[in-house]
């Protein structure tokens, strides 16, 4: 399995802008990302997504926009999220909270290393699978956020050891998405990660 981050970005308002307009706009600063798909207007469905590079897809709808990369986007994952809240705040869009999930696959030999880094093991001889999570916060400048740390194994999905981190602003606290907030929040939680590899 590849690594993979996944970022939400929610709007701050209802919104209303021309998809056509948005997405020429975020081809214009991301080539790479390639042709829209643009779709009626519906309450339920994506208004447009980017989904013909593999490395890199944007969705959007009328509560957020959806990115999701591989690692050849990592190093500019700041620069990347800036572009899109910088395109939908020229046309009058603004976001208040931001989620990112990091999915890092390790090779199965990390299982055990897990289990017993965490775990008494000597109680979990016989455990085939295992999904542990906790919660704690991380701090910014400006707002704690929100971390669930998970440690996982699917033997039917994949082979691997999954270690995800799902990092988010509360639900009641707005955020300014400038770049300095961006920038901070994936430096905060990207040391975190860091950390807590094995």
């Amino acid at each position: 399995m590849n690594d993979l981050k996944e970022i939400v970005i929610f709007f701050k308002d209802i919104t209303n802008f021309s998809a056509l307009d948005v997405a020429s706009d975020l081809k214009s600063r991301m080539p790479e990302i390639l042709d829209p798909i643009i779709f009626p207007e519906s309450d339920k469905n994506p208004i447009f997504i980017f989904n013909q590079n593999q490395d890199i897809k944007i969705e959007v709808d009328k509560k957020c926009v959806r990115l999701g990369l591989r690692s050849k986007y990592f190093k500019s994952l700041s620069t990347v999220v800036f572009d899109i809240v910088d395109a939908f705040e020229s046309v009058g869009c603004s976001f208040n909270r931001i989620g990112y999930v990091t999915s890092i696959f390790l090779s199965e030999k990390y299982i055990d290393i897990y289990k017993k880094h965490y775990l008494n093991t000597d109680n979990l001889n016989d455990v085939l699978e295992l999904n542990l999570s906790w919660y704690l916060k991380l701090q910014t400048s400006k707002v704690s956020l929100n971390c669930w740390e998970k440690i996982i194994t699917n033997k039917l999905e994949f082979p691997d050891l999954l270690v995800q981190y799902d990092i988010n602003t509360p639900v009641d606290k707005e955020i300014t998405t400038d770049m300095k907030f961006i920038k901070e929040f994936f430096k905060v939680s990207e040391d975190f990660i860091e950390s807590r590899m094995l």
